[in-house]
């Protein structure tokens, strides 16, 4: 008996806390998601929250001496309430990741920007490379065929030539040296962002999916089982009271037997 009431404790707190933290989670976000009257909607999702739990004490308690189409309509009541406190709290946890979200795309934004300066020179570099190999070719053509004054004179140009494109070159390598250095620094900076979403950037690298998708899945799952687990505890509480309530009733009768 002893146990019983342990858990039943046990049992109220777990509902307390899961039902105001769904409670709290789902009004802020019915607040964000109806922003243009959000203290309104504020106060009247958290009549219904506390509705919905007193609902479903009462249904529990009173099933049986509950008639008509007053007690599916409360049913139904409540389901549709565990409802819209999922969706407060899917747009609560969405908003979250949302705001986020924008900090990353702005962070990969101003990445991409060097990231397409490299590329640019990247490909610079490699038709200059190009055109030297092939000044090169030509400066050992000429020279292996004859060592006359013209060939001389080419040799020396194509060697001006081919300084010229090294330098470039250089020049390129130096720029694409720094460019790197910027996106370092652009991600040490916002090291925080990367170190908050790292374990869904984890997951979703390592099932071949996008960043957004992975979050979605968790906070689906979340959506699933929050309030309808703060309900299914107020329940069980309820069945716990009951079911302490008979034994009580049960002992008094073997101590204070009637007439």
């Amino acid at each position: 008996m002893k146990n019983n009431r342990w858990l039943t404790i046990l049992v109220a707190v777990s509902a307390i806390l899961i039902a105001g933290s769904a409670a709290f989670f789902s009004v802020t976000g019915l607040g964000v998601l109806f922003s243009g009257a959000a203290v309104a909607v504020m106060i009247m999702a958290g009549s219904l929250e506390f509705a919905k739990l007193v609902t479903a004490t009462y249904l529990k308690q009173e099933w049986d001496s509950i008639t008509g189409i007053n007690k599916w309509y409360l049913t139904t009541a409540v389901v549709i309430l565990m409802a819209i406190t999922s969706a407060g709290i899917f747009g609560y946890l969405s908003n979250a990741f949302q705001q986020q979200n924008l900090k990353l795309d702005q962070v990969s934004r101003e990445i991409s920007v060097w990231d397409n300066k490299i590329k640019t020179d990247s490909s610079q570099i490699v038709l200059y490379t190009n055109q030297l190999n092939q000044l090169q070719t030509n400066n050992t053509t000429v020279l292996n065929k004859n060592t006359n004054r013209s060939s001389l004179r080419f040799a020396t140009s194509t060697s001006n030539e081919q300084s010229k494109i090294r330098t470039k070159i250089s020049v390129l390598n130096d720029s694409i040296v720094a460019y790197n250095s910027h996106i370092n620094d652009i991600k040490n900076a916002n090291i925080g962002i990367e170190r908050e979403v790292g374990g869904f950037r984890f997951v979703a690298e390592a099932f071949g999916v996008e960043l957004k998708s992975v979050v979605k899945f968790f906070i689906i799952l979340i959506v699933i089982v929050f309030d309808p687990l703060a309900v299914a505890l107020v329940i069980s509480f309820n069945q716990l009271v009951l079911v302490n309530r008979k034994k009580d009733e049960e002992e008094d009768k073997k101590h204070f037997p009637g007439p």
